[in-house]
């Protein structure tokens, strides 16, 4: 078992995705910059064909990469709302530690590493989710046919 979830590192680890997501939607934007820029092409002078392609496909590339640059906003947005405050039941906003593995819940997010831990996000729409929504520390269930136990709570 690993040391106790207090409220300053449920803090930390929350920062920690929060600087994660802004790391990713300063490369998604670089991207489209990018992208835009070599979707221009100088409207006086003559193109081929495959100039005139590879403009358009990039001009493509960067209203997807605008788009997930949107997204990514509205997952900050969804991440700084998040409330860490202390919990006993597992919910949006909890670390939970179940098998070893420590999650936090309601972010859907590559793993962070905290203080020497890595957490992972653990989505509201996760079949993990779904088997231990409002359960406490020290309770088991039944999951994918493994008998897991919430190791910690916070």
């Amino acid at each position: 078992m690993s040391p106790t979830i207090d409220a300053t590192t449920k803090q930390r680890v929350k920062d920690a995705f929060v600087a994660n997501a802004q790391a990713r939607l300063e490369s998604l934007l670089a991207s489209a910059v990018a992208e835009s820029a070599a979707a221009d092409l100088d409207q006086d002078s003559a193109y081929s064909i495959d100039d005139i392609a590879q403009s358009d496909s990039a001009g493509d590339l960067t209203g997807l990469l605008e788009r997930s640059a949107a997204a990514q906003r509205a997952s900050i947005d969804n991440l700084r709302a998040l409330d860490v405050s202390p919990t006993d039941r597992v919910g949006p906003g909890a670390i939970v530690e179940v098998d070893g593995q420590r999650y936090l819940v309601g972010v859907s997010s590559a793993a962070v590493d905290v203080e020497g831990a890595s957490y992972d996000g653990l989505s509201l729409d996760a079949p993990l989710y779904a088997a231990i929504a409002g359960r406490r520390a020290g309770d088991a269930v039944d999951f994918r046919g493994r008998h897991i136990t919430i190791d910690q709570l916070g």
